[in-house]
């Protein structure tokens, strides 16, 4: 449902994984981060903090690329691996 184009349907699965324990919420709260659109993006990184109250607040704007890679080099720091899902999410319109 992460890769859904419509906002929110992902927004849906976030809030779905924010319910999983933390070792299956992270890798998919991160992937919502890394290419959902932006509402999606905003709610991933607050249920990322919920699950981690140490995490990095992750860059939400920028290039997709700066953003992939802050996320990846955060979870490879801290032992998570993420959900293999393509490289690019399918785009969805920008939501506030």
């Amino acid at each position: 449902l992460l890769l859904d184009p419509e906002p929110s349907v992902q927004q849906a699965a976030v809030a779905a994984a924010e319910r999983r324990p933390t070792d299956q919420a992270i890798p998919l709260l991160l992937a919502a981060i890394e290419g959902g659109s932006y509402g999606t993006r905003k709610l991933a990184q607050l249920g990322l903090t919920r699950h981690h109250p140490a995490a990095p607040i992750l860059p939400l704007d920028g290039t997709d690329a700066a953003r992939r890679d802050a996320v990846r080099t955060w979870a490879t720091s801290q032992g998570y691996s993420l959900v293999t899902l393509p490289t690019t999410l399918t785009p969805a319109t920008e939501d506030a």
